[in-house]
């Protein structure tokens, strides 16, 4: 309901807002998640009212269309949740398609500008949850036993093929050798194998083209300064040990936008804690970021100047209960997915007013 009755010469209209669909949403899911964004995306489009085509990963089609294929068992109807299997080719013409209304794409940032020049000319709704080279900011006053924890939970998790993980350490250069061999012990620590061996820590990446990227950018960290504290930084096959690269340069590409989509931390030494959020906010992207800080005014107060989508005070970075808004600003994507706010971002919300329905009184 609006509260139109404070307004001079609406006082007595009655008004209210009422969510509509917004037609056929175009879902197109990333490899690292799938079942997760297929829930989170297609769900909420349903119960808006819309009709969804999802394009699963190509890397990992067959989870997404077993989910797809539960849905309709339990009733949805078939011709309201369709697929379509295929590379970046088929997601661009599915974008692009007559009959689209909107987009809600997990991936990469390239992928994101790429379906939003393609469909300038038509306006499309775009629900984009793209890339991230998140902070960490570990501020003078920090617990060291308590950073090395989180950040060494939240960047092995999915064998560090996480939007939301802890890629840039921003750590006080009085810090940064004891977290260093904190987290090169930790890294050293995990057990790299199969992901069906209970001894394995650490499986492979999704393939053997990630993992010789993932050396590659680190080959590339070290001719620009940085230094291996733990791992090899070779691949094996899809494998690719935890590795720890510390003293890295602010100017080094990981320090600003090249993002590490593997086990890869990047230590990088501040002096200050104006030059750790200038740092910071250096990368094009802005996800999520961390501080870790004994002073949780402090914390704050760094909290509410980084360019970035959510902050985690005192614990990684790489945080998605549903019920949060998710999401980044800058080239990390626009809208908010999670519990609710999905729903929000696929419907559209439409005023309908009452001209003088309320009763005047005698």
């Amino acid at each position: 309901m609006l509260p139109t009755e404070g307004n001079f010469g609406t006082e007595w209209d009655l008004a209210y807002t009422r969510r509509e669909p917004l037609g056929v949403v175009a879902a197109i899911l990333p490899f690292n998640f799938p079942v997760e964004l297929f829930v989170e995306k297609c769900a909420a489009a349903l119960v808006g009212g819309n009709a969804v085509v999802v394009k699963p990963p190509l890397e990992d089609p067959l989870v997404v269309e077993r989910f797809r294929r539960a849905l309709i068992e339990a009733g949805v109807p078939e011709d309201v949740i369709q697929a379509v299997h295929g590379d970046a080719d088929v997601g661009a013409a599915l974008a692009t398609a007559p009959g689209i209304d909107a987009i809600s794409l997990t991936g990469s940032t390239n992928a994101g500008i790429a379906v939003a020049t393609a469909t300038a000319a038509q306006l499309r709704v775009l629900h984009l949850e793209l890339g991230g080279n998140n902070a960490c900011l570990v501020l003078d006053d920090a617990d060291i036993d308590l950073v090395a924890e989180e950040a060494t939970r939240g960047r092995i998790l999915m064998n560090g093929q996480a939007c939301s993980a802890s890629k840039r350490v921003l750590v006080h250069r009085s810090l940064h050798d004891e977290l260093a061999e904190r987290l090169a012990a930790a890294a050293t620590a995990q057990r790299v194998g199969p992901a069906v061996d209970a001894d394995s820590t650490i499986g492979p990446l999704i393939h053997a083209g990630a993992a010789s990227r993932v050396a590659s950018q680190v080959a590339n960290a070290r001719a620009q300064g940085a230094e291996i504290a733990a791992g090899s930084g070779e691949a094996d096959g899809a494998y690719f040990a935890p590795t720890v690269l510390a003293s890295v340069p602010a100017t080094a590409d990981v320090a600003r936008d090249d993002e590490i989509f593997g086990p890869v931390f990047n230590l990088i030494p501040v002096d200050s804690q104006e030059e750790a959020i200038a740092t910071a906010n250096a990368s094009s992207f802005g996800l999520m970021a961390s501080v870790f800080s004994a002073d949780p005014q402090r914390a704050l107060i760094v909290a509410e100047q980084l360019e970035s989508g959510g902050v985690v005070i005192n614990g990684t970075d790489n945080y998605r209960p549903p019920v949060i808004p998710f999401g980044g600003v800058k080239l990390s994507g626009r809208g908010r997915e999670g519990l609710g706010y999905t729903l929000e971002e696929l419907t559209r919300e439409k005023p309908i007013i009452f001209r003088r329905f309320r009763a005047r009184p005698e």
